[in-house]
């Protein structure tokens, strides 16, 4: 039974390969990824055919997902780890966590990765036979109800960070500057300085400006929180090289305050600046999983976004990049 388990799964990635030109890796070894994350996973794993056919209905409904996102992996959880954070999570792991091809400084490895991190299969089962344990409490007007539910939305969350990640290369000269470009990103830092038209313009529909870094730190210390307010003057004397760039912040027009966001969507939502990357991705997993919590015009936005990945989805992204194509104008 296990063996023809195991080669039902291999059957199944080989085919959504040949549909959908994403690889999602069956048997991997250690050396073909460099390890992410310590302690919390054991080594990269082989999908359940559960899991595999939830990735590949993601994969499906995500428009020219070959041109955003080539390999995904999976890692599982250890069986120890909390049984209240036993769901799927990951990250956009983009051209430079793939070992197994050359990076060089003038040009990216051939494929950018995607990783999903999944429960162990014991705690998997656990679910399937117990489904009154709770899962956890997340923030978001989308549906999520099963594990099920928290893979299909990470899957297709990373998807809307590898759309922003390929709009950055696009735009970039080359790829030591599409690094740099990434390094300010959210993706790599809480604060994200990124200038990507397509958070530029997702800013313009969802309430986000820019802000330089030390004016938002003093915005934080007319709170009164004294902490804030020596970090703020250890900035100041030490000349900070992020003290004036911009970084994105919520537009206090349409969140609450910097200090207490109101979030309308997005997981990463409870830091004051939270994540525009993430906040953009989960607009994008809404936008194709649950449309209609989201308002006519947030739908048309990413309807438009869509629209123009399906025929030419390479030809696209870089029209978004060099600004060839509208996307959102208010």
């Amino acid at each position: 039974m296990k063996g023809r388990e195991i080669g039902r799964t291999e059957r199944t990635l080989l085919a959504a390969k040949r549909k959908f030109g994403v690889e999602i890796v069956y048997n991997p070894v250690p050396e073909f990824f460099e390890q992410y994350g310590e302690g919390m996973f054991k080594e990269n794993a082989t999908p359940s055919i559960e899991e595999a056919q939830i990735t590949i209905n993601a994969i499906a409904r995500t428009p020219g997902a070959r041109a955003l996102a080539q390999v995904i992996f999976f890692q599982r959880q250890e069986t120890f780890y909390p049984l209240h954070r036993q769901v799927a999570d990951g990250a956009y792991l983009g051209y430079e966590r793939l070992s197994s091809f050359p990076r060089d400084e003038e040009k990216p490895a051939d494929k950018a990765a995607i990783m999903i991190q999944v429960p162990s299969l014991e705690v998997g089962m656990l679910f399937k036979l117990s489904p009154e344990i709770a899962l956890p409490n997340i923030e978001s007007p989308i549906p999520l109800k099963t594990q099920e539910d928290y893979l299909d939305l990470v899957v297709t969350h990373m998807f809307g960070m590898a759309f922003l990640d390929q709009v950055r290369l696009a735009g970039s000269p080359n790829f030591e500057e599409y690094k740099r470009r990434r390094d300010d990103s959210a993706e790599y830092t809480r604060h994200s300085f990124d200038d990507n038209r397509v958070l530029a313009s997702f800013a313009q529909l969802t309430g986000w400006k820019r802000m330089e870094y030390i004016d938002y730190w003093g915005k934080l210390a007319d709170s009164g929180d004294e902490g804030v307010e020596e970090l703020r003057q250890h900035l100041l004397k030490t000349n900070h090289k992020d003290n004036h760039r911009k970084m994105w912040v919520r537009d206090e027009a349409i969140w609450d305050s910097l200090t207490k966001p109101k979030a309308k969507i997005g997981i990463n939502t409870s830091s004051p600046v939270a994540s525009i990357d993430s906040v953009f991705a989960e607009y994008w997993a809404a936008s194709l999983i649950a449309p209609e919590i989201l308002s006519e015009t947030e739908r048309k936005y990413f309807e438009d976004l869509h629209d123009g990945l399906q025929i030419q989805p390479d030809n696209y992204i870089k029209a978004v990049a060099r600004y060839s194509v509208p996307i959102y104008k208010q």
